[in-house]
């Protein structure tokens, strides 16, 4: 028997997608695999061959009624489909396409991003547009079993759009349990973490701690112990958006081959078939300087789409980037003029990639892609006592969280919480308001410019 009805519902979900992908293994074959799945993702799962059965039965009625409700996220518009996985695909398609096209998006407003597991219908509307925008990474990694299979549907990997990925990273403070991590797969760090029980004995021993390593990649900004970090200096990289010596970004350039993927096989001398994984953060949005590029390629394929409405998509393009510019000098200025160069987030810190534009320092109480709901005492506490040491104002969450560890640390420090927008999805009220990236980046530098004075 099946312990828990929601872990069936999930299993011939995951079949009838199986199906759809595969077009040719047998929908109970499908239904084993996803309770397989299950197994090892979710609970511990006893089913028999009725309930293998009913799954069949089920999910045989689910794919025959795909093709009936449509999804409250679609636009109205006639003519060529856009449909994408995540609101900032959404959203940035939204302001180059206008009314020319319809655009899907996947993910529900209000919906948590990282556990979006696509429907049959989701599949069968991938199959049927004209262009798929979707962001990468492990946490759509679903989404490598359909790509050989969309035919004339032009796809757009956004992560494959920027020059640089950043590794996820155990910053000071973070006290991770497991790996620490929401999607379930190896994750492999410099060293192994060591148990809260060790870290609470150096600290009486009179030693530091190992909070986690650094990743050793090229393009991270790692500082150095002894050394101050250096803010103003722009990063040393053929990448990098030098505006100050008038160098326009490279939005044509294609991303490094060891950056198109976000996980990398490396075998080990002494046992070939060990294999170790590296992921990568997917919250590329998080820099509006990234947001430029991906906004090029999208122009770039609607035009090949679309191409009696170049001009009009052109001219979208050019207007979304000199907003997006000024955005960044906007945020570039409030940085140069700010009192402090730290971030502190009671909350998972998915804005890697906007700290590491703005040479901005951070501390949080947990990774961007993080399955924990809970920190350690050592995380709060420590969080809190940096709070007081470097006199930071505010305390920063991200919007669709729970703010009960900003609230902690508030309240232990007296200081205030404040929304920082990660843009990974967007609530259903702000989603009827037609509320876009652009908005929730003003805001962004608003709360930043409190933040750092």
């Amino acid at each position: 028997m099946m312990k828990n009805p929601a872990i069936l519902w999930l299993c011939f979900r995951r079949a009838a997608v199986l199906t759809l992908i595969s077009g040719k293994r047998c929908f109970l074959d499908n239904v084993t695999d996803a309770v397989n799945y299950y197994k090892g993702k979710v609970i511990m799962i006893r089913i028999s061959k009725k309930v293998l059965l009913a799954c069949a039965l089920f999910g045989l009625l689910l794919l025959a009624g795909c093709n009936g409700k449509q999804n409250d996220y679609d636009s109205d518009k006639s003519g060529f489909n856009i449909v994408t996985t995540l609101y900032p695909a959404y959203d940035f398609a939204r302001e180059i396409a206008g009314d020319k096209v319809n655009i899907t998006m996947l993910l529900k407003p209000g919906e948590e991003s990282h556990s979006y597991d696509p429907t049959p219908q989701d599949i069968i509307r991938i199959k049927e547009c004209d262009l798929f925008i979707y962001n990468g990474g492990e946490n759509e990694e679903w989404v490598d079993g359909i790509v050989d299979s969309l035919g004339d549907v032009r796809v757009i990997r956004m992560m494959d759009c920027v020059d640089r990925l950043y590794e996820e990273e155990i910053a000071e403070g973070m006290y991770v349990r497991g790996d620490g991590h929401g999607h379930g797969h190896a994750h492999t760090y410099e060293h192994d973490m060591e148990s809260e029980d060790d870290h609470a004995h150096e600290q009486e021993q009179g030693h530091e701690p190992e909070y986690g390593k650094e990743p050793e990649d090229d393009h991270a900004h790692e500082q150095e112990q002894g050394h101050e970090p250096e803010y103003d200096k722009e990063p040393e990289d053929d990448h990098a958006h030098e505006q100050e010596q008038g160098h326009e970004p490279e939005y044509d350039k294609e991303p490094e081959d060891d950056h198109a993927h976000t996980q990398e096989q490396v075998h080990d001398s002494e046992d070939a078939d060990e294999v170790v994984t590296k992921e990568y953060d997917e919250h590329i949005w998080a820099s509006p300087l990234n947001v430029v590029s991906i906004a090029q390629v999208i122009t770039e394929e609607l035009v090949k789409i679309d191409s009696g409405n170049e001009a009009y998509y052109e001219a979208n393009c050019r207007q979304y980037t000199d907003e997006l510019m000024e955005i960044d000098k906007s945020i570039r200025n409030i940085v140069a003029n700010g009192k402090r160069k730290e971030l502190i987030f009671g909350d998972r810190f998915p804005v890697r990639y906007f700290v590491e534009e703005y040479g901005l320092d951070y501390y949080a109480a947990f990774p961007g892609c993080s399955a924990e709901a809970e920190p350690s005492v050592a995380t709060i506490t420590f969080l809190i006592d940096k709070v007081k040491e470097d006199k930071v104002p505010i305390i920063l969450k991200t919007e669709l969280s729970n703010d009960n560890i900003s609230k902690v640390i508030a309240t232990e420090t007296g200081t205030d919480v404040r929304t920082f927008y990660a843009c990974h999805n967007i609530s259903r009220q702000d989603y009827e308001l037609g509320v876009t990236y652009i908005e929730q980046m003003k805001k962004n530098a608003e709360v930043l410019e409190e933040a750092l004075n």
